[in-house]
């Protein structure tokens, strides 16, 4: 799983710096949306369990989808993944 979870974080965290830069998200936004990244990122390091990490980036999704469709899309893409491996 973690071949394909990698991949789909370092699209996120671009998306992240993209935005970032051309103001379409502000710092906070930035901050919540790497957070999630390192929550994700500790949990496949630890193989731990993910304590409801899908359920906050599906309500994090949702909340950007209307503003920010493409980090939305990259949300759920990391979603997918993680659901599709039985997290």
């Amino acid at each position: 799983m973690d071949d394909d979870i990698r991949p789909l974080l370092a699209e996120l965290e671009a998306a992240i710096r993209r935005s970032r830069a051309d103001g379409r998200i502000d710092e906070g936004e930035a901050e919540e949306l790497r957070a999630l990244i390192g929550r994700v990122e500790r949990a496949l390091a630890e193989r731990a369990g993910h304590d409801g990490i899908v359920d906050r980036l599906e309500a994090t999704a949702v909340r950007f989808e209307g503003d920010h469709p493409r980090l939305a899309a990259a949300l759920r893409s990391v979603v997918d993944t993680l659901t599709a491996a039985g997290i």
